[in-house]
């Protein structure tokens, strides 16, 4: 079976968008995720909120995930 240079180039484009709305979203749920969890400890008496660590914490692992997918993404695309 061939594949023409048409569906070569669409595939490409399909990756490209890929490698930039998935870890758009991961983004996005990551930051309402520690947004909720600062909203939620804000009422809690004796939590402290959405502290620096908090911070660190989340930038470390955005750091780590979206390396790993920007890395492991188009690979897993161009398998299937």
């Amino acid at each position: 079976m061939s594949v023409s240079g048409h569906n070569v180039e669409l595939a490409a484009r399909i990756g490209r968008r890929l490698c930039w709305r998935l870890p758009t979203a991961h983004l996005a749920g990551a930051l309402l995720a520690a947004g909720s969890g600062a909203l939620t400890a804000a009422n809690i008496e004796g939590q402290p909120g959405f502290t620096r660590w908090d911070a660190l914490t989340l930038a470390g692992y955005l750091l780590i995930t979206s390396s790993l997918g920007m890395w492991t993404g188009p690979k897993v695309f161009w398998r299937g």
